[in-house]
């Protein structure tokens, strides 16, 4: 709430600045998360099924992923998460393009389960970033997060790509108790999973509770997130936290980008009114 408040007034004082925000790219910290790709409808259609969820609406899209794993082989002593409670019949997850569809489609149909019995819920209580719409990828949003892992050495415990405060290793290895889940079922007594070792690897993974595999959340772009937009035209909907938080990626994000005398007046704004937004909004 803190932050909510010093934001919104920051908002009103830099308006008199120019600040844009651009669509991002994959490898930037936003979101929660960090981008892993990107798609734009005028130029790209080979990679609409294994990144984006919306594929009617306009503007860039894409999909962020989580830092850290949610759960993985080595965090806790049953090495993992099962897919869901439900081992014996389908639950309607059947897309391969749509995480966030079968996220909530897992849910609804298993209302008992929770994060420590099921991967969806696992990543439906997901809040990195202070974000709430993080979702178990589909198998294509889960081969994206493959070939990005990959080109950017984040794969393997001690992975060379890892940034600290940022994207953290994927596990990997041939072993398939290693491997990630994808909310796509396969029939009713499957799911597909990947492992995440030199080359892409998915397979049908039993449902039952003894396969328990690691889990690592994505979420997918607004239409805020990817489109070029002026502070000064900004317009915050006091309901929508993500929209403060996206603002606030934005503030951050382009704080380099001003010349010297505006990072000063932003600099010297904060220290004159600090006192005063900690007295009134604490």
């Amino acid at each position: 709430m803190f932050k909510k408040k010093i934001i919104a007034m920051l908002l009103i004082f830099i308006s008199t600045l120019s600040i844009s925000c651009y669509a991002a790219t994959p490898g930037d910290s936003v979101g929660g998360g960090t981008v892993i790709c990107v798609f734009k409808p005028d130029t790209d259609t080979k990679n609409l099924d294994n990144c984006v969820t919306d594929k009617d609406a306009s503007g860039n899209k894409g999909l962020i992923v989580a830092n850290e794993d949610q759960v993985n082989y080595d965090s806790n002593p049953w090495h993992g998460v099962a897919w869901s409670s439900e081992t014996k019949k389908s639950v309607g997850a059947y897309s391969k393009d749509d995480g966030q569809k079968n996220t909530a489609a897992i849910i609804n149909a298993l209302p008992n389960d929770n994060s420590t019995n099921n991967a969806a819920w696992l990543c439906g209580q997901y809040n990195g970033g202070g974000y709430k719409d993080w979702f178990l990828p589909s198998l294509y949003q889960l081969k994206k997060m493959y070939t990005y892992a990959k080109e950017n050495y984040l794969i393997g415990k001690d992975c060379s790509g890892s940034k600290s405060g940022g994207i953290q290793c994927f596990r990997g290895g041939s072993d398939n108790h290693k491997a990630y889940w994808s909310s796509t079922e396969s029939l009713s007594l499957y799911a597909w999973a990947c492992k995440f070792g030199k080359n892409y690897n998915q397979f049908k993974y039993s449902k039952d509770c003894p396969n328990l595999l690691a889990v690592r959340a994505v979420r997918a772009f607004s239409e805020k997130d990817t489109t070029n937009y002026d502070i000064k035209n900004f317009k915050v909907d006091k309901k929508n936290t993500n929209e403060y938080k996206l603002l606030y990626d934005c503030l951050v994000n382009n704080f380099s980008k001003l010349s010297p005398d505006e990072q000063n007046q932003i600099k010297q704004w904060v220290m004159n009114n600090m006192k005063n937004l900690v007295h009134n909004y604490k």
